[in-house]
């Protein structure tokens, strides 16, 4: 709604410590990445929530600090997501 994030998917995406390396590993993405990515942005942007609401994710490899302790809600590829963190 503007509030908190951009409204704009770009906008989202390409503001400061956002998403970490997204410039700098582009370059590692296949064509067939690529459309995958654009039709997950198209099924959310449609109302699709495979893992429910959500709104934090790391990849797998990452353990940050405030996963902690929380329970995924699900993990889509190389990526975990969580709804409510209650520590």
């Amino acid at each position: 709604d503007g509030r908190y994030w951009p409204s704009e998917v770009h906008e989202v995406v390409y503001q400061p410590d956002q998403f970490t390396g997204m410039g700098i590993m582009l370059g590692k993405y296949t064509a067939k990445n690529i459309r995958e990515a654009r039709a997950a942005v198209a099924a959310a942007g449609a109302g699709a929530r495979p893992c429910g609401t959500v709104l934090w994710f790391h990849h797998a490899d990452a353990n940050p600090y405030w996963a902690e302790g929380a329970t995924p809600a699900c993990q889509i590829g190389d990526h975990v997501f969580y709804g409510e963190l209650s520590h």
